[in-house]
């Protein structure tokens, strides 16, 4: 058993946010079945290869997660409830959080992620790490030109940042479905000036048509620029082109050829993909699967 720290994190408020409104968020799955599923299944996948996987939530994740479902993290922190004053279409302040109380070397993981096998040395010893390059993906021209016309206050690297890729007209970013690394003096910098570029422009926030780009730009974007302006390089898990449609992160049918499967954006709503992730659950984790269904009919919370 590996012991490098994972993490991964759950922060209820976005997720009740999408219910209240009788609509999932983009990206989500097909049922509150499957949601439940996919963070099930994505711990247990970890928990085969990792000893030391770590559950950042809040008070209502906790007793989902852990006291319904039993899952087997090795740590709980509920350091989430510290964050509830945050608007909840800011899900990534929740990963934000995460990241900023590390203090040791880690490798956070979305909870839609799937593994077949560790990650390799070489990439855990590294300072920086994404799960992948984005390149002139639609949202980060949307989300800048409106923060450019809205007038955001930026830290310094973020406005070169902007005004470079503006007038190039080439944005870059990276994934965050993984993102970690051994440089926690980064991390601390970095998610320090992630929440000053929530805070300082938070009374602008409506004055963005949608608020899921600016997830976006203060995780995936500052992170890429931070790392340009300090010269620190970032190791790629996957260092090939990932096309709009993302279908190289969902090769269901080369398992165990492929290790990795990340069910991006619509993604979730496949019903081949969803089938999958769901037949190797039940047939793989039986009792967790009972879990599930046991939750979903007592409903104490109110939620499914």
């Amino acid at each position: 058993m590996n012991d490098y720290k994972i993490v991964q994190s759950f922060w209820t408020k976005p997720f009740l946010h999408s219910i209240e409104k009788k609509k999932a968020k983009g990206g989500s799955w097909l049922n509150n079945e499957m949601f439940l599923i996919s963070n099930c299944l994505s711990v247990l996948k970890l928990k085969e290869f990792y000893s030391n996987v770590e559950l950042v939530t809040d008070d209502l994740g906790a007793k989902i997660l852990i006291d319904d479902l039993g899952l087997p993290y090795d740590k709980v922190n509920t350091s989430l409830n510290e964050i509830n004053n945050y608007r909840p279409e800011l899900w990534a302040v929740g990963k934000i959080k995460a990241y900023a109380i590390q203090d040791e070397p880690f490798l956070h993981i979305d909870n839609d992620i799937f593994i077949w096998k560790e990650f390799e040395e070489e990439l855990l010893s590294k300072a920086l790490i994404c799960q992948n390059f984005e390149n002139n993906v639609e949202y980060y021209a949307l989300v800048t030109e409106e923060i450019q016309k809205n007038n955001f206050e930026l830290p310094v690297e973020m406005k070169n940042y902007v005004e470079a890729k503006a007038t190039l007209n080439n944005f870059e970013g990276i994934n965050a479905g993984i993102i970690g690394g051994c440089d926690i003096d980064f991390f601390k910098m970095y998610t320090r000036k992630a929440f000053e570029i929530i805070d300082k422009n938070y009374s602008k926030l409506d004055l963005l048509p949608h608020l899921t780009p600016f997830n976006v730009f203060f995780e995936q974007a500052l992170f890429y620029s931070l790392s340009i302006e300090k010269n620190m390089p970032i190791e790629p898990y996957i260092n090939l082109p990932i096309s709009k449609t993302f279908s190289e992160l969902v090769k269901i049918h080369d398992i165990p050829r492929t290790s990795y499967i990340h069910p991006v954006s619509t993604w979730k709503k496949s019903l081949n993909m969803n089938e999958f992730i769901y037949m190797t659950f039940k047939e793989n984790y039986p009792e967790y699967y009972e879990k599930v269904k046991k939750t979903l009919r007592n409903n104490q919370y109110e939620l499914f």
